[in-house]
Parts: C-alpha cells; structure tokens; sequence
C-alpha cells in the first residue's frame, strides 16, 4: 500500500506482458500437437505432456561412435545394393563361357512306331564377345555406381555426427556454466535487489529488471537441456542408441 503509482503501473505492465508470453508460448504448443497429430493422430497428440524431461544419456568417444556408422542401417542397406550389383557383373561374365543344354522327346505316332529323341546342345559365344563385353563393362559400372554412393553416405552421415557431437559438448558447457554460475548469481542479485528495494535504496525498476533478468535465465537454461535431449536423439540416430 506504500507503493507510488508508477511503481504498481510498471508491475501491472510487466505482468500483462508475461501474459502475452505464455500466450504465444501456447499457440506454438498447438502447433507443434497439430504437427505431430499428423504423424501419431490427433488424440495421441493432445495426451499430457511429461513435467520432466527425458533422463541424459552417456556417449562414448566421438571415433568409436565414428566407427558404428558402418553398422548403420542405411549403410547396410547400401552394402546390400552393392552385393546384388556385383552379382550382376558375375552373371554378365556367365555370358563368356559355353552354354550347355541336353533335351529328350518321346511322340507317339499313329501307322508308325513311337519315337524317342534325346539331344545335346551347345551354345559357343565366338561371335559375341564384343557384346558380352559391353554387358560386363555396363554392369560393372552400375557396381562402382553404388559403392561411390555408400561411401558418399558414409562421408555424410561422418560429417552429421562430427556436427552433433560437437554441439553437444558445446551445449553441455554452456548447460553447465548457467547451472554453476549465472542461475545462483541471477537469484543472490534478485534477493539481493529485494532487499535494497524493501529498504528504499532501490528502485523498482531495477527490482523488476533483476526478476526478469533471474526468469530469462531460468528459461535460457530449460532451452539448452532440451536442445541437450535433442541433440543426444539425433546422436542415438546415427549410433544406434550407444
């Protein structure tokens, strides 16, 4: 009661604006429900959401999840194309050697004795290798087609996990210096600037600005272990949940 007008003005103010935050805040909440909906229907989608986040996962070293990339499965799949390819260079090359065929017939036949026939063919390519030569080459160009593209993939999904894991350590630091250093000091500086304001050394504004500057901190430091989670799901991605 104490308070001067301009004082309740600018904390009513301060108050409308928060409001307008979790408004916004909301509607992208919506949006991303709608979004998922999509994917998992809309019921799913607007089931509550966990107050907790996801517990962190531990990662090893960035060369052994490097080598895990070939057991993943768009490698395999790859692999799987390349096999199938080089199997198809093999039978083009069948074309080089003798086809053999034994056939046997049995007829019979009216006013005349039943006839029997047995055969053997042989089919010698002495004037197709040019053309077998061409069906090779074309085969194994397709083989050599797809282990460039494996291994182009590879080189891909090589530099997506050096990203990731790079920007989860960044983010781990940056997680770590807002737990260990800016969230105590934005509380001790706004209990600190209470009690100036209580004892009339202060305004209120910078009362208002010390609580604010403590929420924007607060909200800063949820943002960087989501994009931690986020991060770590992307990395489970690519090693396969090591």
């Amino acid at each position: 009661g104490r308070g001067r007008q301009h004082d309740v003005i600018r904390a009513q103010l301060e108050i409308e604006l928060l409001d307008d935050r979790l408004i916004k805040i909301k509607t992208h909440q919506d949006k991303a429900r709608a979004r998922l909906g999509k994917w998992i229907g809309l019921d799913n989608a607007m089931r509550p959401l966990s107050q907790t986040l996801p517990t962190g996962i531990q990662l090893a070293n960035l060369s052994f999840l490097i080598e895990r990339l070939a057991k993943h499965p768009l490698i395999q799949s790859d692999q799987i194309k390349i096999s199938a390819k080089r199997k198809l260079v093999d039978l083009a090359r069948q074309a080089y050697k003798p086809k053999f065929s034994v056939y046997a017939s049995y007829a019979e036949r009216k006013n005349r004795a039943n006839l029997a026939s047995v055969g053997l063919m042989i089919d010698i390519p002495f004037f197709k290798r040019s053309r077998n030569n061409k069906k090779v080459a074309a085969s194994a160009k397709i083989a050599s087609a797809a282990v460039l593209a494996r291994s182009e993939r590879l080189l891909m999904l090589r530099k997506n996990l050096v990203d990731k894991y790079s920007s989860w350590q960044r983010l781990q630091t940056r997680f770590q210096r807002y737990t260990r250093m800016l969230l105590p000091k934005a509380r001790l500086n706004s209990v600190a600037t209470m009690s100036s304001y209580q004892n009339k050394s202060s305004e209120f504004s910078t009362l208002v600005k010390a609580r604010i500057t403590e929420l924007e901190i607060k909200l800063r430091a949820i943002r960087l272990e989501i994009d931690i989670r986020k991060t770590e799901s992307d990395l489970r991605y690519f090693t396969g949940g090591l």
